[in-house]
């Protein structure tokens, strides 16, 4: 999963991830070891609470709240500072957020040094940056860590990293990191690190770094969004191991892809751009992106299959990912279980990349259709009351909602996120019941007088008896005064 900032609220779900050991933060990695140990990141939570302070939508989810009211209270008298002063300008002015933010902290050596770990250019850290203002940016990061006393933060929450290490260990151990190395039938040549963003509440995202020789250290960088009685992280295997399992597929699947760029570049171009607004919702700006994740969730679908897992929960995560644009997942992995029963013929997955080039170069032909015949099994939203969408003279008060669909749904729960605005203009809801056959839910909403409100109704719950998703759809409205 890459580059992808999902909100959570107290009834949204999100399939998000991760871990960390019993050091409090990261220091260094071993350069020998495949998959460095999960930790917390001293570059990712600084990075995390520079725009936290210059506020940032995105970096200030309160889910780990005794987390995030310990940076408040040690950082608010800080929000002045030059440095903070600077990411506002750098956010409103150059749209530097999310995974610009923590592509910068992975291109840094650990603090106080803060040094780049790779030349600077327009395109490094990241094209958002440009490497004068990059290089401006970290003088004043380095100037920030010392007037913020921000060692004396990482020590007085070394509580937190170290519980949450604890609480994961049974998450991770899950992982089988041997599988990979077997069905790939080789070694990855990349570093890969699993990083827990304390502060990043639903966040979750994928940058890397690449070396001038060529190497690459490959980050998931997952938020922190669950925690147990007493305020602590916690990591429930149902929710994270998904995650785990789709990440360290990237540092084999990556590398193998690059050599055939030219090969799969015609008729990857022409997939992109028949789904380019549901890879551009992900994140994923290009078809070599598009490649590498559309690899990636197939051979997650693998690895449930060869693990055993329920054919209910395979069936889940094909439904899954097809609601996200991958309308061809299944059929991608049936061609990977063709590589399983050819390893004779293909002892690597590199040698099996023609193969996939010869799939995309059909699908470039029929995706159209294919995205097409699954919208049309996809419920649509048809109509709100008592009020429509876009309503700007809505009576504040308590009210209930009526969101009526155009066929039945399964009726087994609810999903929402944040529209426009972020958690500041969610409403406060209760959901009630299904009504109509399924055919439409009753919402308790309380609404403030002389506010706008946005809420995004998604596929993640909403879904027909056979798993069609409700097609995503975004109300917004505002109360009289």
């Amino acid at each position: 999963m890459r580059s992808t900032a999902i909100v959570r609220t107290g009834f949204i779900v999100c399939l998000l991830h991760l871990f960390i050991v019993n050091t409090c933060y990261a220091q260094n990695s071993d350069p020998k070891t495949l998959l460095s140990p999960p930790v917390a990141d001293r570059r990712i939570e600084l990075l995390s609470i520079v725009f936290r302070l210059a506020g940032a939508d995105e970096y200030n989810n309160e889910a780990f709240k005794s987390y995030t009211n310990a940076i408040h209270r040690h950082f608010d008298p800080y929000k002045d500072h030059p440095l903070i002063k600077k990411a506002m300008q750098l956010r409103n002015k150059k749209g530097i957020g999310f995974d610009a933010v923590m592509a910068m902290a992975i291109h840094l050596s650990q603090p106080p040094e803060l040094e780049p770990l790779v030349p600077f250019s327009d395109k490094i850290p990241e094209p958002r940056w440009g490497k004068k203002t990059a290089m401006e940016f970290i003088i004043l990061l380095r100037q920030f860590y010392t007037d913020a006393d921000v060692p004396s933060f990482f020590d007085s929450t070394a509580q937190f990293s170290s519980l949450a290490a604890e609480a994961a260990k049974n998450t991770f151990s899950q992982l089988d990191v041997a599988w990979y190395k077997k069905y790939y039938g080789t070694e990855s040549g990349n570093q890969f690190h699993v990083i827990l963003g304390l502060g990043n509440g639903g966040g979750n995202y994928g940058p890397k770094v690449v070396y001038p020789d060529g190497h690459e250290d490959l980050y998931a960088i997952m938020g922190t969004w669950n925690t147990d009685s007493n305020g602590y992280a916690k990591y429930d295997p149902a929710q994270y191991l998904p995650t785990f399992i789709h990440e360290f597929n990237h540092s084999f699947i990556n590398p193998a892809t690059i050599p055939f760029a030219d090969r799969l570049s015609h008729s990857a171009t022409t997939v992109f751009n028949a789904v380019r607004m549901e890879m551009n919702k992900q994140a994923y700006g290009s078809w070599q992106t598009m490649i590498n994740e559309s690899l990636v969730r197939a051979c997650v679908i693998r690895y449930l299959i060869q693990h055993q897992t329920a054919q209910t929960e395979v069936l889940r995560e094909i439904s899954a990912q097809r609601s996200r644009g991958w309308y061809w997942i299944s059929e991608l992995s049936d061609l990977m279980a063709r590589y399983e029963q050819q390893r004779d013929q293909y002892p690597n997955f590199s040698g099996f990349m023609p193969e996939i080039a010869s799939f995309y170069d059909s699908l470039a032909g029929v995706v159209n259709t294919m995205k097409e015949n699954y919208l049309s099994n996809c419920p649509s939203v048809i109509s709100v009351e008592p009020f429509t969408n876009g309503a700007t003279d809505v009576t504040p008060g308590t009210i209930i909602l009526k969101v009526t669909f155009d066929r039945p749904l399964a009726g087994k729960g609810y999903s929402f996120n944040w529209g426009k605005g972020g958690g500041e203009h969610f409403p406060a809801l209760k959901f009630r019941s299904y009504t109509d056959n399924n055919t439409a839910i009753q919402l308790e909403l309380k609404l403030e007088p002389g506010k706008d409100y946005s809420m995004v109704l998604t596929g993640l719950s909403f879904q027909t008896p056979d798993g069609f998703p409700l097609r995503e759809y975004e109300l917004n409205f505002s109360t009289k005064k």
